[in-house]
Formats: C-alpha cells, sequence, structure tokens
C-alpha cells in the first residue's frame, strides 16, 4: 500500500480524485513489481512467473516445482521418473514412453530392448533386433 497524501494534505482534508476509490480512501492498493492482484481476493498480491506449468510461482519468476517433476536445462518443470527413464522419455509423472526398438519391461518401470520374435534359447536381446548368445 502507498499513501498518496502527505500528512499534512490528510489533515487539511485533501483526498485524491479520479482514481476509482472511494471519497474516503486516501490510500490505493497496487502490487510491487513482479506482483500482480489475486483474481479472487483482489486484496492480496501474488507473484508472477513466466511459464510456470507443472510448478507454482513462488516468488516473482521463481517456479518451483510440484512433487514429480523437476527443472530441465530451460529452467522448466518436466516430469520424472523414479528410477530414470533410460532408453525412453518420462512423458508425465512416473509413466515412461520407451524409444523406437524398446518396449517397457515387465515390472513397467523402464525400458528394454526388443526383439521380434525372441532369441532362442539361451539368447539375450541386448539391443533393439539384436540378440547375443551364450558361450556353447
Amino acid at each position: 500500500t502507498i499513501d498518496l497524501l502527505s500528512p499534512q494534505d490528510r489533515a487539511a482534508g485533501i483526498r485524491p480524485h479520479g482514481n476509482g476509490s472511494r471519497p474516503g480512501y486516501s490510500k490505493i492498493e497496487i502490487c510491487c513489481s513482479g506482483w500482480t492482484r489475486k483474481s479472487k481476493s483482489r486484496l492480496e498480491c501474488e507473484p508472477t512467473c513466466n511459464n510456470c506449468k507443472n510448478g507454482k510461482c513462488t516468488a516473482p519468476n521463481v517456479c518451483t516445482c510440484k512433487s514429480g517433476y523437476i527443472k530441465d536445462n530451460n529452467r522448466n518443470c518436466v516430469p520424472t521418473c523414479p528410477i530414470g527413464c533410460l532408453n525412453g522419455l518420462c512423458t508425465s509423472k512416473g509413466v515412461c514412453s520407451c524409444y523406437a526398438g524398446y518396449q517397457l519391461s515387465p515390472n513397467r518401470k523402464f525400458c528394454v530392448p526388443s526383439c521380434t520374435g525372441g532369441c532362442g534359447v539361451g539368447g539375450d536381446c541386448v539391443g533393439p533386433q539384436a540378440c547375443n548368445c551364450k558361450p556353447g
């Protein structure tokens, strides 16, 4: 809140005009730089942030990510997967989407190589469509 009148003017009964407030008011509520009025209360100010998706604006241009999200190199809140998402992308909170040639593991927590038709007895799928046979 800023006071538009000096103590002498206020004592003399001078009031600001043309500000949209009631004549008895000698103060106008404004928000400081980096803050805007809350849309619901209009009596409080809240910080403003550019692009604070998946987070909460906690101070002017300071975005704090929600649980399950972390900041990337561009300072955006992006989803995170608890054990990472090797060979894929974490596309939403805790959900891994695999790159081409990979599929979700049986526990659905990470991406493993996919070999169409399998690798036979004793073989391991070591890369997309790449089998490795055990010695013997």
